[in-house]
């Protein structure tokens, strides 16, 4: 069994069994007919899926669902784990900090760990049993993000 240890947030092990695919028919995702959604502060796009909230977060909704099936460092019973949905934030300087210290392809999944709080050695798991148009639908989204600033009025 192998340890993962995120730089935040608790110890997660693999189990025997984790490689095992999950199925999961999940429900269809909302715009699902993959026209962009223009932003309200014009320009930048959100792909389908992805809804810009009021607070300036974003909220996309996986069109296939990712369930992990883990155990905690501490050798507790095995925990699965279903995720549909991911809440993203705008980056820090910290975390931008943190993404350009990351090793090649790690960057992408510590961006979106870092953008939706999620421990790194989840989104890990989440990133490789993750729909590949998810996962560059949510890479979207970060770079969505990092593009949309509050406006300033000039």
């Amino acid at each position: 069994m192998a340890d993962i240890m995120p730089a935040i947030g608790v110890g997660i092990a693999i189990g025997d069994d984790a490689d095992l695919p999950v199925l999961d028919t999940g429900a269809p995702r909302a715009g699902a007919d993959d026209t962009p959604v223009l932003a309200a502060d014009g320009g930048a796009r959100l792909p389908a899926g992805a809804v810009l909230n009021a607070d300036r977060t974003v909220t996309f909704v996986l069109a296939e669902p990712v369930t992990i099936r883990f155990r905690s460092s501490a050798g507790a019973a095995p925990t699965e784990e279903q995720f549909q949905s991911f809440s993203f934030r705008r980056l820090r300087g910290a975390d931008m900090r943190r993404i350009a210290e990351a090793e090649g392809a790690d960057r992408g999944v510590l961006a979106l760990a870092l953008a939706t709080d999620t421990p790194l050695a989840k989104m890990t798991l989440i990133y490789d049993r993750m729909d590949a148009a998810d996962a560059i639908a949510m890479g979207e989204v970060a770079g969505f993000l990092l593009r949309s600033g509050r406006p300033t009025g000039r």
